[in-house]
C-alpha cells in the first residue's frame, strides 16, 4: 500500500486538499500566539496523513480481488449468446396446489409470478419483477440467482457478474455448477478472459451437464475469438 501511496497523483491531491482543509479549521481568526500556530500545523499535519492512509486503503481494497477487464476481449465476446438456466417451479405436496392463483392464471407469490415470465422469454419484466424480490431481501438465493442470468441475458453484463461472484462466494448455493458456468460466461462478455479460462477449464473437467459447452468455449479463447 506504501507503493500505491507514494505514486498516485490522486491519493496525494487529496492528502493534500485534507491537509488544507484542517490547518484552516485549526488556525483561530487574527493573530495567534506561535504554540497555538504550532499546535494547528500538526493538526493539519495528522489530518494529512490519515486522509492519505484512508484514501489510500479505499483505492487499494477498490481493486482487490477485481479482475482487469479487457477491452478488446469486451468487443469480441460482447455478442456471446446466452441460454436461459433452466426453470422447474417447486412440485406442491401431493396432488394440491400450494400457490394462490388469480382468475387470469397469474400466481399470487411474487417469484413465482416472475418467473412465470422468466418461462416466457419475457426477460425484461422478469428482471424489474425479480430486482423489487432481492430488493426486498425476498425470494432467496433463487431469487439472486435468476436476477443475475436475466440481467445477463438483458446486456447488462457487469451487474450479473457481480451478483454471481457473491453468490459464488457463498458457497451455500445448491445450484453452484449453475452459477459458476453463468458466471464464466459473465466474466467472457465483461472481457476477463483469463479468469473466464480457468473457471471454464474446472467446468470442463469436472464432466457435468456443461463441461462440453464450456470445452468448446475453451477451443473458441484458445483461437483468440469470440465467433
Amino acid at each position: 500500500m506504501r507503493d500505491h501511496l507514494a505514486s498516485c497523483a490522486d491519493c496525494v491531491a487529496r492528502a493534500l486538499d485534507a491537509r488544507d482543509f484542517a490547518v484552516t479549521v485549526a488556525t483561530p481568526a487574527g493573530p495567534a500566539p506561535a504554540a497555538r500556530w504550532r499546535r494547528g500545523a500538526w493538526l493539519g499535519l495528522a489530518a494529512a496523513v490519515a486522509g492519505l492512509a484512508i484514501v489510500g486503503l479505499w483505492s487499494v481494497r477498490r481493486g482487490a480481488g477485481t479482475p482487469s477487464a479487457d477491452p478488446a476481449a469486451v468487443i469480441a465476446w460482447g455478442d456471446l449468446a446466452v441460454a436461459p438456466a433452466p426453470y422447474a417451479p417447486a412440485a406442491p405436496p401431493g396432488d394440491a396446489r400450494g400457490d394462490v392463483v388469480y382468475r387470469d392464471g397469474a400466481s399470487a407469490d411474487p417469484f413465482a409470478a416472475a418467473m412465470e415470465r422468466y418461462g416466457a422469454g419475457d426477460f425484461a419484466t422478469a428482471e424489474t419483477a425479480l430486482e423489487s424480490l432481492v430488493a426486498a431481501r425476498a425470494g432467496g438465493e433463487q431469487a439472486r440467482f435468476y436476477l443475475a442470468v436475466t440481467r445477463l441475458i438483458n446486456g447488462r453484463a457487469e451487474d450479473a457478474r457481480r451478483e454471481l461472484m457473491a453468490l459464488d462466494r457463498s458457497g451455500g448455493a445448491a445450484n453452484h455448477e449453475e452459477i459458476g458456468w453463468y458466471l464464466a460466461l459473465a466474466l467472457l462478455k465483461t472481457g476477463r478472459t483469463a479468469d473466464a479460462r480457468e473457471r471454464l477449464g474446472a467446468i470442463a473437467a469436472g464432466g457435468g451437464a456443461h463441461a462440453a459447452g464450456a470445452g468448446a468455449l475453451l477451443e473458441r479463447i484458445e483461437r483468440g475469438t469470440g465467433r
